[in-house]
């Protein structure tokens, strides 16, 4: 059967019939010939697009396989080669549709890595002069854009000191072509914007630069590569980069300014993924090269203080996520300068006057920390998944832990500074209370919590500041008797606030701290439960925790954290009242046995309802485990018999889950024999599954 029908048939709905091409396929693959053949059906007119759009996925992957010399088979000749190099770039120019046009330049990108320099030394050229030579907008162009940019990627990526030394040469030798081009295309955007801010061009002429604006992103994107990975040397010894940089700046200010003045529309997409773009390129640069960047970033760090100073309510998130990041960045860095120069304080330092420092503390407290009514809706709507994403959420990915952690940066950079700033901005707002009819009562109770958040992220640089103590008794201890529904806010950010400040606990505070812990751990509202369970796992792993002053509370805190744990829904927050539940029981020690028997039934209960969810019952035999641990007088048959089926499941090889359950499994197999006061004969039914482990792996003997 010819390759053709075979392709065909991989594209059958019958999953045997498909099944069987691609076996076929796959044998066929080594034959040699077989990537001219995949190479004549794409450039066939003739043949349906799915076919074409397949061969050139399954010639894309045959490169990796075969293109190299192997021993196992003989791959693609020399011959063949030569015919292929030869011939794909045409093919790509003609190609109508993206999508193979797509495949056919990841195609042309993966035999660049194998054969360039040393067998395809005019692929670089030959492409820059299909970019130089076809004017702008046409397929062509941008077909010869698209498959330079794949080719960069893949070349910047070979890690080979020679290699590396070879893409240094590389960058030099196209850095000016493609910065002029992609120059060239964002001038003729920005002029389009211009008019249509004046009203002198019309959508026809609008959508007419969207192309443009994709042709400026592609080249952005090259020069990325080139500027990341192709530059080895000060930065300011390079003509050609500071040009780019100079350039950078400008573009960049004029694409925000133009966002403020024309309406949103197709080209104002482009330009936002633009604009996000070329500040990517900035953080990165910044990342790479920080020394040599340094004196060419001020512009830039001016232009994103600025942005941040003043953008908090922009709907453009994405860009003022990267203008955050950008004055972390510059916030961290250390120069690496010999020791005669140390005493001479670097651009970043010089930038970051005292009154720019006060300036942006006090709208990262007043403006990012405060949560916004998406915030609030989310809390409403979805207060588990509100609760995980403040706790687990990467901060680089979201405007407010991102604030977050440029305010600790900042703090820890500029104590001198942003401390007393910080006590005086609490101290004015918890001396000057709102009314709860006053129609400023919800903007001042936003403002108090985004203080407490500033104190509560602050612990480790606060602590010559604020008196911990003193202001638990004066504040918070009001705070959690208040009654008003919106004082929930408050409340879940006072108790954050206890754990953060643990080491300032005082012997005398901790019965009134625990007992407003639990207090919370009873509320209605799932965010401030898990707020206080979180805080209550910090004070039990204290240092200065003692069993003896909180068995008053331990029957209560166990029925809350059982009661928390039966009516959450998300994998993720029952996860971490288990742990909760694990961490008491393994701190109080032997005094949890009088709860033993509602522990194991509790844990019973979770096992069958998440039979499918293995960490989940991971988790259950990690707390098994603990819970066994903590039974200095050993455990009865009637525990031993409960829990010989866990322990049976957790340490079966056949198990599917085994891999998450084994090192538990044992751990709590190895309590069990530790602890039984008898060895029955139930314990006998488990040595098989020790034999099976050790026959199949030593991983964990």
């Amino acid at each position: 059967m010819s390759v053709y029908m075979l392709l065909r048939q991989s594209n059958d709905p019958s999953s045997s019939v498909c099944q069987a091409s691609m076996e076929q396929l796959k044998n066929l693959e080594k034959t040699p010939g077989f990537c001219s053949i995949l190479y004549a059906i794409i450039a066939s007119k003739e043949t349906e697009f799915n076919s074409r759009l397949l061969s050139a996925i399954y010639f894309k992957n045959c490169i990796d396989k075969y293109w190299r010399e192997r021993v196992d088979s003989q791959g693609v000749s020399a011959e063949e080669k030569i015919y292929l190099r030869e011939n794909i770039l045409p093919l790509l120019l003609n190609e109508e549709s993206p999508q193979i046009s797509l495949q056919l330049s990841l195609l042309i990108s993966k035999i660049a890595r194998i054969d360039h320099p040393q067998a395809w030394p005019q692929l670089l050229d030959r492409l820059v002069e299909i970019i130089r030579t076809n004017q702008s907008l046409s397929r062509e162009r941008k077909r010869g854009l698209l498959a330079l940019k794949e080719v960069i990627v893949q070349l910047s990526g070979k890690r080979l000191p020679h290699c590396k030394r070879e893409f240094v040469q590389v960058t030099g030798k196209l850095f000016v072509f493609v910065e002029e081009t992609w120059a060239g295309s964002l001038t003729g955007v920005l002029v389009g914007l211009s008019s249509l801010a004046r009203g002198e061009i019309g959508p026809n002429v609008l959508e007419a630069l969207v192309p443009q604006a994709e042709e400026a992103r592609l080249s952005l994107h090259i020069l990325k590569n080139l500027v990341i990975h192709g530059l080895h040397q000060d930065l300011n010894d390079l003509p050609y980069v500071v040009h780019f940089l100079n350039h950078s700046f400008t573009f960049l200010s004029n694409l925000i300014a133009s966002r403020t003045s024309v309406v949103e529309n197709p080209l104002t997409k482009q330009t936002d993924k633009l604009t996000v773009q070329l500040a990517r390129l900035l953080n990165e640069l910044q990342r790479s090269q920080p020394d040599s960047f340094e004196n060419l970033s001020i512009p830039f760090l001016d232009l994103f203080y600025r942005y941040v100073a003043t953008s908090f309510q922009s709907s453009f998130d994405r860009f003022l996520l990267q203008a955050l990041l950008f004055l972390k960045a510059a916030i961290d860095h250390v120069p690496s300068a010999p020791l005669t120069t140390w005493a001479k304080p670097s651009p970043h330092e010089l930038f970051f006057t005292e009154e720019k420092v006060v300036a942006l503390t006090q709208t990262l407290i007043g403006c990012y920390f405060v949560l916004s009514e998406e915030d609030l809706r989310a809390w409403a709507d979805s207060p588990e998944q509100f609760h995980i994403d403040t706790e687990q959420i990467s901060w680089e990915t979201r405007i407010h832990p991102c604030a977050e952690i440029v305010y600790m940066a900042l703090l820890m950079k500029k104590r001198e500074i942003v401390a007393p700033i910080v006590v005086k901005l609490l101290q004015e707002v918890v001396q000057r209370p709102a009314e709860e009819d006053s129609p400023n009562f919800s903007r001042w109770v936003l403002s108090k919590e985004a203080c407490y958040c500033g104190v509560a992220l602050g612990y480790n640089d606060l602590y010559n500041h604020f008196d911990f103590p003193s202001f638990f008794s004066t504040y918070l201890a009001r705070d959690f008797l208040q009654p008003s529904p919106m004082y929930r806010i408050i409340k879940r950010r006072a108790v954050i606030l206890i754990g953060c400040w643990v080491s300032e606990i005082t012997d005398e505070m901790r019965k009134p701290i625990y007992q407003v812990v639990i207090n919370l751990m009873a509320d209605q509202d799932v965010v401030i439960a898990l707020s206080a369970t979180t805080t209550l796992k910090i004070l039990i792993d204290d240092c200065k925790f003692y069993v003896d002053s909180f068995l008053e509370y331990l029957n209560t805190v166990v029925d809350l954290l059982f009661r928390l744990m039966m009516n959450l829904h998300q994998d993720d927050t029952i996860l971490q009242v288990l742990d909760v539940l694990s961490t008491l029981t393994e701190r109080v020690a032997e005094k949890i046995s009088p709860f033993t028997g509602r522990i194991l039934e509790c844990l019973s209960r979770l096992w069958s309802e998440y039979r499918d969810h293995k960490l989940m019952k991971s988790a259950i035999v990690h707390a098994f485990k603990r819970l066994v641990k903590t039974q200095e007088r050993g455990i009865e048959e009637e525990v031993v018999n409960f829990l010989i089926p866990f322990v049976l499941h957790s340490t079966d090889m056949n198990e599917g889950d085994s891999l998450y359950l084994m090192d538990h499994g044992l751990g709590l197999w190895l309590y069990v024999l530790r602890k039984a006061r008898t060895f029955s004969q139930a314990l006998f039914s488990l040595f098989p599954n020790l034999v099976n482990s050790l026959s199949i792996s030593f991983e964990f003997i």
